[in-house]
C-alpha cells in the first residue's frame, strides 16, 4: 500500500494535533512495514528523531511555513493536476480541515473538534467549516476523530457511519510510569506550592474565571502559586490585564516556549492540574496528569468524564466558587489527591499509543478498528 499524509499543519507551535501526530504516526509506520508512506511537511516543521530513520517513510517538505494557510490550500488545489504523481496513493489522509482535492482509492481526514461550530465563531467560520465538511464528504472522505465525545458531535452534521474513533494517546515524554512522583516528594521539591493549568490562551479555555476562583483561594494561603502554560492565541492579555487590576500578578506565572523537560518537572511538582476549559474535542493535560500522578480538577464536560473517568475531581466550569471549591478540596485532602492519582495511574493503559497506533493501522489496511 502507498500512503499520502498531509501534516502540512503542523509547524514549530506546539498543539494537541501535533502531539497525537508525533506519538501515534511513527509507530504505525513501523507497524506497517510492507507499506511506503510520503509525508508532506511544512519548512518549519522540525521532524522527530525516530521517524528520520525508518525505511519506509518518504519526505516532501514545503518551502513555505505552516501558517501560511493560502498558500498551502493553493499547493494542494493545484498537486491533483500531477496526475501520474498522485495516481500512485491507495490512501490519503489529511490531518486538518480543509481537506486536499487529492484522489486516491480511499481518503480519510481526521477531526479533533469541531468548536467553529458548537461555540461562537462568527458566521463566516461557521459557513466555512460546514462547506469543509460537505466537501469531504462529496469527496467520500472517512472521518477519524478523537473521542467518543466528538463522534457524536459530528453525527450531527456527517454520515455516522464514516466516522471513527481513535483516540489521543499518551505523549512519549509521559510514558514512563516511573514519572510520577507521591505528594511529599512532590511539595518537597517545589520551592513554593502551586496548582498548573496547561493549554493555549483562548477563550474557551476559561483561565478568567480560573484566576477569579485563584484571587479567592490565594488570599488565605501564603506562597500559593498559579502557574498557566500556553502560548497565545489571543487571550493573554485580557488575562494579563485581570490578574494586574486583582493585585495577585506575584502569585500567577503565564508561561510560554518552555521545554518539554520543563513542562513534564511542572507536572511532577504541583499540587494539582486545573482544566477549567468550556470545550475540548479531547484534553491531552489529561493524560499527562495521570502518567504522572498529578492530581486533578476538571470541568464537568461530557469528553473530559469520557476520558478521565472516577481519576479526577470535576466542577461546573461557568461557577468560580465551584473552581475554588473543587481546588480547595484537593490542596486540604491529601487523601484524595492521592486516590485520583491512583485511578489515573490505573487508566493509562486506555490510551497507550501502541495500542492506538494498531488500530490506526487496521483502519489504514481497510478494517473497523475495535
Amino acid at each position: 500500500m502507498r500512503a499520502l499524509i498531509n501534516a502540512s499543519s503542523f509547524g514549530d507551535r506546539p498543539s494537541g494535533a501535533r502531539s497525537r501526530f508525533e506519538s501515534l504516526y511513527p509507530r504505525l509506520f513501523r507497524a506497517m512495514p510492507e507499506a511506503t508512506f510520503t509525508l508532506i511537511v511544512s519548512a518549519d516543521y522540525s521532524l522527530p528523531e525516530e521517524m528520520r530513520a525508518l525505511g519506509n517513510l518518504r519526505i516532501l517538505r514545503l518551502p513555505f511555513r505552516s501558517a501560511n494557510r493560502l498558500l498551502r490550500r493553493a499547493f494542494f488545489a493545484l498537486l491533483p493536476l500531477a496526475a501520474p504523481v498522485v495516481r500512485r496513493f491507495d490512501l490519503i489522509e489529511d490531518l486538518s480541515q480543509p481537506p486536499s482535492l487529492l484522489r486516491a482509492r480511499r481518503r480519510l481526514l481526521t477531526v479533533h473538534d469541531i468548536r467553529r461550530l458548537e461555540i461562537s465563531t462568527g458566521v463566516a467560520s461557521r459557513v466555512a467549516y460546514r462547506l469543509s465538511l460537505w466537501l469531504s464528504e462529496r469527496l467520500g472522505y472517512d472521518v477519524v476523530t478523537v473521542s467518543q465525545g466528538m463522534a457524536r458531535q459530528l453525527a450531527g452534521y456527517y454520515p455516522v457511519d464514516r466516522i471513527y474513533v481513535i483516540e489521543n494517546s499518551m505523549p512519549a515524554l509521559f510514558l514512563d510510569r516511573s514519572a510520577g512522583r507521591d505528594r511529599a516528594a512532590r511539595r518537597h521539591d517545589a520551592e513554593e506550592p502551586f496548582v498548573l493549568a496547561v493549554g493555549h490562551f483562548e477563550a474557551r479555555k476559561n483561565y478568567l474565571r480560573l484566576v477569579e476562583a485563584f484571587d479567592g483561594i490565594c488570599k488565605g494561603r501564603d506562597g500559593l502559586r498559579l502557574v498557566i502554560v500556553g502560548k497565545d492565541n489571543g487571550a493573554k492579555s485580557a488575562l494579563e490585564a485581570d490578574i494586574a487590576i486583582r493585585g495577585i500578578g506575584d502569585r500567577v506565572e503565564l508561561l510560554s516556549d518552555i521545554s518539554d523537560d520543563a513542562l513534564l518537572t511542572l507536572y511532577r511538582s504541583a499540587e494539582a492540574l486545573v482544566f477549567p476549559s468550556f470545550y475540548e474535542g479531547f484534553g491531552i493535560p489529561l493524560l499527562e496528569a495521570m502518567a504522572t500522578a498529578c492530581p486533578m480538577a476538571i470541568s464537568d464536560i461530557a469528553v473530559f468524564r469520557e476520558i478521565a473517568g472516577e481519576a479526577a475531581l470535576y466542577f461546573d466550569p461557568h461557577d468560580a466558587e465551584a473552581i475554588r471549591g473543587a481546588i480547595e478540596r484537593l490542596l486540604d485532602t491529601g487523601r484524595l489527591g492521592e486516590d485520583l492519582a491512583h485511578q489515573g495511574k490505573a487508566r493509562i493503559a486506555h490510551f497507550l499509543p501502541d495500542v492506538l497506533a494498531g488500530k490506526l493501522a487496521a483502519l489504514y489496511s481497510g478494517e473497523h478498528p475495535a
